[in-house]
C-alpha cells in the first residue's frame, strides 16, 4: 500500500525501467480508431519469483501528504502452521460499542433529569477498537522517503 507520491514514483520507475530495456510493445500503446494512446499504469512487479503489487491508498496522502510513504506486508500463510500473516484483534467487549449522549428531554424527548447537552436531541455514539497484529514483522517494511520539494 502506498501513498500518490510512492505511486508516481513507482510510475516514473517503471516506465525508465521499460525505456532502458528497450521494450515495445503493444501494452505501452493502443490504436483506438486513427488515434493511438500511448502510456501505461503499473501495478506490480516480478522478479526471480517474487511479486510486489501496488496499491493506492488515499488515507496515507492525508498523513503524510508531502513524502513518499509505503507498506509493504508479506502476506504469504506460514508453511508450517497455516496461520495467516496477519489478524485482526480487538479488546473483548469493544468490538462494537453504543452510546447515547443525552440531551434536553432525555431518550424519549419528555423526561426529566440529568442531560449531557444543551440541545434537545439524543446523540448515538457507536465506536469500537480494532488493530492489526502481524506474526512474523520481520516480512514487512515500511518506507518513509524524505519530504518532496
Amino acid at each position: 500500500m502506498v501513498n500518490t507520491p510512492f505511486m508516481m514514483e513507482v510510475q516514473r520507475v517503471l516506465d525508465s525501467t521499460l525505456k532502458d530495456y528497450k521494450i515495445d510493445a503493444p501494452f505501452l500503446y493502443n490504436k483506438v480508431g486513427d488515434k493511438v494512446r500511448l502510456g501505461a499504469q503499473y501495478d506490480g512487479y516480478s522478479y526471480m519469483g517474487n511479486t510486489i503489487i501496488f496499491k493506492l491508498e488515499r488515507s496515507f496522502d492525508i498523513e503524510y501528504p508531502d513524502r513518499k510513504f509505503g507498506v509493504i506486508v508479506d502476506l504469504t500463510a506460514d508453511g508450517t502452521t497455516g496461520r495467516a500473516a496477519m489478524e485482526m484483534l480487538t479488546f473483548r467487549g469493544t468490538e462494537f460499542v453504543h452510546n447515547w449522549i443525552v440531551g434536553v428531554g432525555g431518550k424519549d424527548g419528555r423526561s426529566s433529569g440529568e442531560v449531557s447537552s444543551r440541545v434537545s436531541a439524543t446523540k448515538i455514539v457507536n465506536w469500537g477498537t480494532a488493530g492489526i497484529i502481524l506474526y512474523n514483522p520481520y516480512r514487512s517494511v515500511v518506507m518513509i522517503g524524505g519530504k518532496m520539494r
